[in-house]
């Protein structure tokens, strides 16, 4: 044999060896994928059927730690990228429109943490925005919130969040018949 034809052939040799490696590649992901498949779909049957034999299962989930005790759903606290202005605007907690949470009663929240606080966002729509009078520190009438919630040692807790003016806001510890409209005793 010529050296030419001997060289003509270990060059197609060359060529054909990367070929059969990509096939080989393409054969093995193929075969690792079916056997994820199918491992995965027995894990759902042998789920479903675990669930459709005991189904007390899935109905004490809402008493697994980390649920609200009210039984409402749980409030999601963006993680914050800087500081924030709290001025009662939201463009500088860059989460978008979207983190918006609605209520029941048309206002829409969102709730921001930054490895130290916590920060709640509530967006009224309110034709008349009625002030507390004076220094906010009696009840009256006048827009403010009120928010509730259960400490880690098991207590009630309701703070009130009034305001007299434009500017800051007050909070303070919520009298027993704040929530209902009336004022306290």
């Amino acid at each position: 044999m010529k050296l030419r034809t001997q060289l003509l052939l270990v060059s197609l040799l060359v060529l054909v060896l990367p070929w059969a490696g990509c096939q080989y590649v393409r054969e093995m992901e193929t075969a690792l994928r079916e056997g994820q498949e199918e491992a995965l779909l027995g894990s759902a049957r042998a789920i479903a059927s675990v669930l459709q034999n005991r189904p007390g299962l899935l109905s004490r989930a809402t008493t697994q730690p980390g649920t609200p005790a009210g039984g409402g759903p749980a409030i999601y606290a963006h993680p914050l990228a800087g500081p924030l202005h709290l001025d009662g605007y939201f463009d500088d907690w860059n989460l978008g429109a979207g983190a918006l949470e609605p209520l029941d009663d048309g206002a829409r929240f969102a709730a921001g943490e930054d490895g130290r606080h916590l920060y709640l966002f509530f967006e009224v729509a309110d034709d008349h925005i009625a002030y507390v009078a004076g220094d906010g520190s009696a009840i009256g009438d006048g827009d403010r919130v009120v928010l509730g919630f259960d400490t880690p040692h098991g207590t009630s807790r309701r703070l009130l969040f009034s305001t007299a003016a434009p500017g800051p806001i007050l909070a303070r510890a919520a009298a027993a018949r704040i929530d209902s409209g009336q004022p306290a005793a």
